[in-house]
């Protein structure tokens, strides 16, 4: 969050986005780019599960963008496992990932 402030953004921490009878909260909200963190090493497990928050983010909000910030020793990991709209980034890179709004 740090990161996302220093430059200026916009920045929601853990917006509550209400589905009905479902509830999700995303890590943070920039604009309509969403993004998620996580250092779980079972990419395999845990990539559906974000995949499908990100599906359900764009089927029902206004979404631009969603972004996975991992460790850099899981990032191909995250990327094999998630679509090709599915951006993953480390911690140190993922400000590039961010669109300008």
């Amino acid at each position: 969050m740090d990161q996302l402030v220093r430059q200026g953004l916009e920045v929601e921490y853990e917006p509550v986005i209400n589905l009905g009878s479902k509830r999700l909260i995303p890590d943070f909200r920039v604009g309509n780019t969403y993004i998620e963190c996580t250092c779980d090493p079972k990419a395999n497990v845990k990539a559906p599960k974000l995949y499908e928050r990100f599906r359900l983010l764009r089927e029902h909000v206004p979404f631009r963008k969603g972004i996975v910030v991992t460790l850099p020793f899981l990032v191909a990991k995250y990327t094999h496992y998630l679509p090709p709209g599915v951006e993953v980034a480390t911690l140190q890179d993922f400000l590039t990932k961010i669109p300008k709004y």
